[in-house]
């Protein structure tokens, strides 16, 4: 997935005739949009990724594709953090000031982050991304075709170590050797099925 949706941002971003600007958005062109950002739940699609590369298809400029794709984001970032704040409220103790030390600093950085991203878009496009998704997926192949020399449950989650960091949003999956691996505080790996 990581290699196709690569193809795809980058088949869009040569063959959209980008004319559309931001105030061009309808309720069809948002609907189409947002729905694609449900194809995001695949492993391996970029949330940002596959709604800059739908906008585009629908010959929305790049700025365009990319403000929307960040604006798309607010709500999920917006409830996300809301339904954090409520599971907190329930703690006998929480570090208020340094959440919100971390909220806003994180805010901040994130602003500065879309501006540095919207002007390199819009200075050489998203080449750079497609290169990035198709270096990135040509490792994940060659991780995944070497687990013959180390054991599958190692290189699974070491993979997903990497890519999600120590947390994930399963709890378990299934190994490509058929066992079933805990990927809770401790990613031990539970006995074969």
């Amino acid at each position: 997935t990581t290699i196709v949706f690569g193809l795809l941002l980058g088949l869009s971003d040569k063959f959209s005739s980008r004319v559309k600007s931001l105030d061009q958005f309808t309720w069809r062109s948002a609907l189409i949009v947002g729905c694609a950002q449900a194809i995001a739940l695949i492993p391996g699609t970029s949330r940002s990724g596959i709604t800059i590369t739908a906008a585009l298809a629908l010959g929305f400029d790049r700025i365009a594709a990319a403000r929307f794709s960040f604006l798309l984001s607010i709500p999920v970032i917006v409830l996300s953090g809301s339904y954090k704040g409520m599971q907190l409220l329930q703690l006998a103790t929480v570090p208020w000031f340094d959440i919100l030390l971390g909220t806003v600093l994180s805010g901040v950085t994130a602003y500065f982050c879309i501006h540095l991203f919207i002007t390199w878009v819009n200075r050489i496009g998203m080449l750079p991304f497609v290169v990035y998704r198709m270096i990135l997926g040509a490792i994940l192949i060659a991780v995944l075709l070497n687990v013959s020399k180390v054991s599958s449950r190692v290189y699974l989650v070491a993979v997903l170590q990497q890519l999600h960091g120590p947390r994930l949003p399963t709890q378990t999956i299934l190994s490509l050797d058929g066992s079933l691996l805990n990927l809770g505080r401790d990613w031990r790996p539970l006995a074969a099925t």
